[in-house]
């Protein structure tokens, strides 16, 4: 029997009002270049003075949808309602819930993907 994957766990602080979303994708790169056996946990918190735009949700969207089907548990931090509301109307169908407040020291931030 072989041995389990050690899970992976991996956290990234967005600001929304940065330049670009190169921090982002470098982040959800390095979560598809793992082993496909190997679990995968990662957070995500989205802050900034301003939501982010559509656009920028849209992108996010399109780089977490491979993480999404390789089964890894996603959590998510919106400062903003309204970006709670533009990530749901984006499309985020792995999202379960949306909560909104700080993670906990365990590292559980409250977006979860659906199962």
């Amino acid at each position: 029997m072989g041995e389990q994957a050690t899970p992976l766990e991996r956290t990234l602080v967005w600001a929304s009002d940065a330049a670009s979303m190169v921090e982002v994708e470098a982040f959800c790169a390095s979560l598809e270049a793992q082993p496909p056996d190997t679990p995968v946990s990662c957070s995500l918190s989205i802050k900034g003075s301003v939501p982010p735009k559509f656009s920028e949700l849209k992108r996010l969207l399109s780089l977490l949808k491979p993480l999404a089907e390789r089964q890894a548990d996603f959590y998510i931090y919106c400062e903003h309602a309204a970006t709670q509301k533009l990530l749901e109307f984006c499309g985020f169908p792995f999202i379960a819930q949306f909560v909104s407040k700080e993670p906990t020291e365990s590292g559980s931030i409250g977006i979860k993907e659906n199962t």
